[in-house]
């Protein structure tokens, strides 16, 4: 089943309709006019990168509220932002060897997603982080916040943000809008985040 970008996590995937603004920016103006979010700044988050992303995020900027609400409120995908989806799946799909269509970010990705492997020819090595004990993981696994090293080197010496009760959490998750720490210290003294409103 492919990823559809417009399913993540509202914090992560924010976007309406000035050139001007950043995809996050008009998701949240878009989001916000449905009244959909309440009062807050808008959350940090990564701006779409492939001309897939883009188009799918895209459909979600053009959409109705009512849909939005649908999408966000009752995690259903409408059946107008499935065959969006679809045409963008269909315009930016990866074709393997084969003729099958993959989604466009598995090419090079470090596995191979076509029966055939060629969405992994003539790809650019993978860099990998080299556990203590040998074993390999890819490099962006490094400091994540969960041990993918089965000794756990993969976490150590990472940068830590540590909380009240001096329980340490990934030092990127201080200020990201959810409370990681048990006693919520990570969140004190940081920004009003907008949040959903679905009720």
């Amino acid at each position: 089943m492919r990823k559809i970008i417009f399913l993540l996590p509202l914090i992560f995937v924010f976007s309406g309709c000035d050139d001007d603004k950043s995809s996050m920016e008009k998701l949240f103006s878009k989001l916000n006019s449905c009244d959909l979010l309440t009062e807050g700044e808008m959350p940090d988050g990564s701006e779409p990168s492939t001309s897939y992303d883009k188009c799918t995020v895209n459909c979600v900027i053009k959409t109705d509220c009512d849909s939005l609400y649908t999408l966000y409120c009752e995690e259903e995908t409408p059946e107008s932002l499935e065959l969006c989806a679809d045409d963008c799946f269909n315009k930016y799909a990866f074709e393997c060897g084969d003729g099958s269509l993959i989604q466009p970010d598995f090419e090079c990705d470090g596995y191979e997603d076509c029966d055939d492997g060629s969405d992994e020819a003539g790809c650019p090595e993978v860099q990998v982080f080299v556990c203590d004990n040998g074993d390999e993981i890819p490099e962006d696994f490094e400091c994540d916040g969960d041990a993918d090293c089965n000794d756990g080197s993969d976490e150590v010496g990472c940068p830590v943000f540590v909380c009240d009760d001096s329980e340490e959490i990934p030092a990127d998750l201080e200020c990201d809008g959810y409370e990681d720490c048990v006693d919520g210290s990570d969140e004190v003294g940081c920004p009003d985040y907008a949040e959903l409103k679905c009720n």
